[in-house]
């Protein structure tokens, strides 16, 4: 199920206008178009990602699944992101439900 997702989260961000203003830096409009994120994407000595969110719709970080680390936060993600395209997906599916969380308060 999830590869599925992420080919086609990969898909809708080449479609809708996604990209990345800055190396490393990337820009998602969730699907329905209402929400704008904007992740940094930091390879770490591991060779893992770490995604950290810069910009969310909302703001505010009550309810989000990050981690915080320092003065910024990253993804709460359950395995490790092994590449960028990966995590250009796992950051597009991740603003997907948080978007919905956002707007319904059900949570993912």
């Amino acid at each position: 199920m999830w590869p599925l997702l992420v080919l086609l989260m990969l898909a809708a961000a080449a479609s809708n206008g996604n990209k990345s203003s800055a190396p490393g830096v990337f820009t998602y409009r969730t699907g329905d178009g209402s929400g704008v994120f904007r992740f940094e994407f930091v390879r770490l000595g591991s060779g893992e990602v770490r995604i950290y969110l810069l910009q969310q719709p909302s703001g505010s970080l009550a309810g989000c699944h990050v981690l915080p680390e320092g003065n910024r936060h990253y993804l709460c993600w359950d395995r490790p992101i092994g590449s960028m395209s990966a995590a250009k997906a796992v950051a597009a599916a991740w603003a997907e439900k948080e978007m919905r969380y956002l707007r319904t308060g059900v949570a993912f």
